[in-house]
């Protein structure tokens, strides 16, 4: 199984509509430096387990790198506001669920994309 796809994979006409008919930086290649430091970057994973939302804010916030982006994934809307809200009011966050309309998540989702 190959992960690179044809473009026609992305030509669909609901990829389409939601802008997502491209990619992000066609001029990019092997061997290109900025690609070679995003394909390189050390990304450490750190399973939270515990349902203690105060807790996982606190070690977000503790281990966060300052120009760097630290994402949480959780498995349901309630969790990530929970999160959310655990986390210092001081902290830059973005709040980003499927329960956002595409008009506001596509302006969270360009905040946290450039975050730097």
């Amino acid at each position: 199984m190959s992960a690179t796809l044809a473009a026609s994979f992305l030509a669909t006409t609901d990829r389409k509509a939601d802008k997502c008919d491209k990619t992000s930086d066609p001029n990019l290649s092997f061997g290109d430096p900025a690609l070679d430091a995003r394909r390189n970057a050390i990304r450490p994973i750190q399973w939270a387990n515990t349902d203690d939302y105060k807790a996982i804010g606190e070690v977000v916030s503790r281990q966060h790198l300052k120009g760097t982006l630290s994402l949480v994934v959780c498995n349901t809307v309630e969790t990530a506001g929970e999160i959310f809200r655990a986390l210092p009011r001081t902290t830059p966050k973005i709040l980003l669920t499927s329960r956002f309309r595409r008009q506001d998540r596509d302006v969270n989702e360009t905040k946290s994309l450039s975050h730097s």
